[in-house]
């Protein structure tokens, strides 16, 4: 399933959507995909009832990468200037 996905929403498009800081946008980007996705899966009923689990699993996966592989977070903050404490 994630296959198919990734071949429908690619993941320089699930980056695109993800990568703004205000929130609002960012859920109407991911509305627009899983609708995308939605449409692209009418016929599996299956997938569509896990279709939103693997949208945020695939945003999640996403978002990480861009933190820990190119240094970019959505909200715009320095990824490495998180206190931990």
């Amino acid at each position: 399933m994630f296959a198919a996905i990734k071949e429908i929403v690619p993941p320089a498009e699930m980056e695109e959507a993800v990568f703004s800081d205000d929130k609002q946008t960012r859920e109407e980007n991911i509305r627009v995909i899983t609708e995308k996705l939605e449409e692209a899966f009418a016929d599996n009923e299956e997938w569509l009832a896990v279709l939103g689990e693997a949208v945020y699993q695939y945003q999640k996966k996403t978002v990480r990468k861009m933190i820990l592989k190119d240094h970019k977070r959505p909200d715009h903050r320095n990824p490495s200037s998180g206190s931990r404490g």
